[in-house]
């Protein structure tokens, strides 16, 4: 599947923050800022990685990048 449409390249990016910031929560360490941070800054998301997470997939749900069904 190519993604060459400016829609699905950023829903691309979303479920990539998405995974990685699910990746963070575990105790995964990358370089560069974090997904956490890169969430907060950018979307402007308050509080623990949990509640980002769960604010970032309900929010994810309600534009139809993710399925109701998703985790």
């Amino acid at each position: 599947m190519t993604l060459d449409q400016p829609y699905q390249i950023e829903a691309f990016g979303l479920l990539q923050l998405k995974s990685r910031l699910k990746l963070e929560m575990v105790g995964l360490k990358s370089r560069g800022q974090s997904a956490y941070a890169i969430l907060k800054s950018k979307y402007g998301y308050r509080g623990s990685r949990q509640k980002v997470y769960d604010h970032f997939v309900m929010d994810l749900k309600e534009i139809g990048v993710l399925k109701e069904n998703a985790k």
